[in-house]
């Protein structure tokens, strides 16, 4: 085939080729692509012709393709690529780099969108948090940047990429300073090794005296925890429980509805439980001892609360570790207390301070302490399962045995002399004896479940005012009460309401009452002496 010279529609510059009419051809100078018609080498105001006719091809609106002269190409079918490529170009023969950047922005072009979606999202959930809150970011950039200590570039403003009060840049400039503040916290409120504290025992802390320590209680109007010491006062109109919830309570008998609640000082678990308390003469006055603060082991020590204020107006110490029993001799003017510590102290309530110290054979625990209507014996129960009289003055002993087991309480009549002064004992073997203070026995009695077999054990005694009646409390799944008559060794009355346990009990100075506590609901009873009919639950 012959050659036939073209000329580049862009440069202008002329090349030989065989190509038949249509063919693409690339100019070797510019490198543009063109097709081949058939037409003679064009002059110099030919090519400046063609290129005006291409910069008018540009400028009029899309139509139908023209043929190089400036006419619609005849019987050449038309393509929709014919619209859109510029003339002299297919879109078909572009070059590869410019294919492949749009299809790089085609891609591109998702993934921003997909980010965008991200970070509104994010956005999102932390406006709904409140992270983005302007004012306490404002607040931690101001703390920050007062806490930066000054240099001498202090007077150039540093360029801020984030004006905006709830930025970027300010949460995390507010979550740095947090994050730090948490670490020197954490620095501070890390502590060094305890070192063994051997200095003196610090003294107890006189929470009747502090008014402004705050007590936060919930009352329930009742005990809840073991009710162990149940007293009349003695006008009888009000009657005194304490129990192991570490509280006093105070009722109005008539109505027997509570008066007043008395907060004992105490600590954690048991410090501060109650064991054991007396009236002291003429009755405004209550002695309470038990486990003290430290469980016993800053020794033991007794409360005197005034019952009216409620504060405490005098402690004694002595005691090495818990009281178990409190008993005021009838003049008002000694106080006797027990303890397991195998101990029995004899304290001045005018001085305050410690006259008799009675010591345990084998220091075995003491569990209960009674004074006798002399002023002068006095009476202890032990674990050892003997009774004891003791003289105040001359600490001789009288031990009375017969108890197959522990002895838990004792308790004298209003009488003296050794013909009709009497002492009662209670043991856990389910026996009540009645002794001389010489020791002779004067009566023995034994209280059993209702198989007629089983002891149950004897938890408190107490002597009407005539001494001829006797008010005892016991233990036992099926735990009663009742009036015992010392002449005839017969029960007068048996009282079976409590559930459980019974701890304590007291009768009226008129004898008209009693009063039982203890149980699984932590109750008290007021009973007439009559009948056994109930008059008040506590």
């Amino acid at each position: 085939m012959a050659h036939q010279t073209f000329s580049c529609p862009e440069c202008g510059a002329t090349m030989k080729s065989s190509a038949p009419a249509g063919k693409l051809l690339r100019c070797p100078k510019c490198k543009n692509t063109f097709r081949a018609e058939e037409e003679d080498s064009p002059g110099p105001a030919k090519k400046a012709a063609d290129r005006g006719e291409r910069g008018a091809e540009k400028s009029r609106p899309a139509g139908p393709p023209r043929s190089p002269r400036g006419g619609v190409a005849a019987g050449k079918p038309r393509h929709r690529e014919d619209d859109l490529a510029p003339a002299g170009r297919g879109k078909q023969d572009e070059p590869r780099g410019s294919r492949a950047r749009e299809s790089g922005s085609n891609k591109t072009v998702p993934i921003l969108i997909g980010v965008g979606a991200v970070l509104l999202l994010t956005g999102a959930i932390l406006i709904a948090t409140g992270v983005f809150s302007g004012k306490d970011d404002t607040n931690k950039n101001n703390k920050s940047a007062a806490a930066k200590p000054a240099t001498a570039d202090a007077g150039k403003a540093e360029p801020s990429t984030d004006s905006s009060p709830g930025g970027l840049s300010s949460l995390i400039q507010g979550r740095q300073c947090e994050q730090d503040e948490t670490n020197e916290s954490a620095k501070k409120e890390t502590k060094p090794e305890e070192q063994e504290d051997k200095g003196p025992v610090p003294p107890e802390p006189d929470f009747a005296r502090d008014k402004d320590r705050p007590f936060l209680v919930f009352d329930a109007q009742g005990h809840t925890a073991l009710p162990r010491a149940a007293l009349f006062t003695n006008d009888s109109k009000q009657v005194v429980t304490v129990a192991e919830d570490k509280t006093v309570r105070i009722w109005d008998v008539a109505s027997g509805r509570p008066v007043r609640v008395l907060r004992l000082p105490a600590g954690t678990w048991k410090e501060g439980v109650p064991w054991a308390a007396a009236l002291v003469p003429p009755g405004n006055r209550l002695a309470v001892a038990g486990i003290s603060s430290g469980l016993g082991e800053n020794g033991g020590q007794i409360h005197i609360l005034d019952l009216k204020s409620g504060k405490i107006v005098q402690t004694f110490t002595g005691h090495e570790r818990a009281i178990t029993g409190l008993a005021v001799s009838r003049d008002g003017t000694g106080l006797a207390s027990s303890s397991i510590d195998g101990t029995g102290i004899i304290h001045n309530l005018a001085t305050g301070k410690s006259i008799v110290r009675m010591v345990h054979p084998k220091r075995k625990i003491v569990k209960a302490i009674a004074c006798a209507a002399d002023g002068l014996l006095l009476a202890t129960a032990s674990e050892d399962g003997i009774a004891r009289v003791w003289n105040s003055k001359t600490l001789a002993i009288v031990e009375l045995k017969g108890h197959a087991g522990e002895v838990n309480c004792v308790a004298f009549n209003n009488s003296t002399g050794e013909n009709r002064m009497r002492l009662a004992s209670g043991g856990a073997d389910g026996t009540i004896r009645l002794w001389a203070p010489s020791g002779a026995t004067r009566g023995l009695w034994k209280q059993t479940e209702d198989d007629g077999q089983t002891p149950v054990p004897i938890t408190s005694l107490s002597f009407t005012k005539d001494g001829k009646e006797l008010l005892y409390t016991t233990g036992g799944k099926n735990a009663r009460a009742g009036l015992l008559n010392t002449e005839t060794g017969k029960k007068r009355i048996e009282f079976k309401q409590h559930t459980n346990e019974g701890m304590a009990g007291a009768r009226a100075p008129k004898g008209e009452l009693a009063l039982t506590s203890g149980g699984n609901d932590h109750e008290s009873f007021l009973w007439r002496t009559k009948d056994g009919s109930v008059l008040h639950t506590l």
